[in-house]
């Protein structure tokens, strides 16, 4: 626990700008709770948010924040796992209607070439009055979570 600890606050300390930390891929460490609450009342004290990616293992994460009234996001689609044209811009239109449904939607993609071109493409497409691409800190304990 205390290297976990060291390790996030020199992680930290040189990088600016973030509004929190995102669980990827799923590990141990995201269901050993007593690694996790440290971390976690790092992150809260700081005001920083927690982003659960969804994938295995981040459930048990998700549930802690919950407890710790630690505000978060949940990722509903991954917009890139199968990086093709045709793949990002079917799960963008996945993710406006579940936006619309819901009033909030949470995407996420990797920096490739075809998800930015297909995201920049689906944006001109939107109406800015009925959807709106908006940082993940402002749908922070906005989301319907089941």
């Amino acid at each position: 626990v205390e290297e976990n600890m060291r390790t996030l606050r020199t992680l930290m300390g040189m990088v600016p700008g973030y509004v929190g930390f995102l669980a990827r891929f799923g590990s141990k460490f995201g269901v050993a709770e007593g690694q996790l609450k440290p971390v976690f009342e790092e992150i809260k004290a700081r005001g920083l948010m927690f982003i659960d990616s969804g994938e295995s293992g981040s459930g048990a994460m998700a549930r802690i924040a919950t407890e710790m009234v630690l505000p978060k996001a949940v990722v509903d689609i991954h917009l890139d796992r199968t990086p093709t044209e045709g793949e990002i811009a079917s799960k963008l239109l996945r993710l406006g209607a579940l936006a619309r449904s819901q009033s909030v939607a949470v995407g996420m993609g990797d920096p490739y070439p075809h998800t930015i071109r297909e995201l920049k493409n689906w944006l001109a497409a939107q109406s800015p009055t009925k959807l709106r691409l908006v940082p993940v800190s402002a749908v922070a304990d906005r989301q319907i979570i089941q």
